[in-house]
């Protein structure tokens, strides 16, 4: 799943998390997190591991893959200013 949140609130947040329960949603793409380094907690997303984020207070993007991905069987490849790429599997 990917979304442009324009910001991340509470109510957001159980949005994203009621519509990755819906759809048995695997990995969460988020982009305009509004997130800076002070409010990083705000990145939390229940059942979701944080694989890759790009904290900014006006942009910011984070990446997640659902708690029963092993850590073994997710990663991080590489991050630029404008893409991140992971590995599942």
């Amino acid at each position: 799943m990917q979304l442009n949140v324009e910001g991340l609130s509470a109510a957001k947040h159980h949005i994203i998390q009621s519509l990755a329960e819906i759809h048995h949603i695997d990995v969460i793409c988020l982009q305009e997190t509004h997130v800076n380094d002070d409010k990083s907690d705000r990145l939390t997303i229940s059942s979701f591991d944080i694989i890759s984020n790009t904290l900014h207070a006006k942009h910011g993007r984070a990446t997640y893959v659902h708690s029963y991905i092993s850590e073994s069987d997710a990663a991080r490849v590489s991050s630029s200013p404008c893409c991140d790429v992971i590995h599942v599997g």
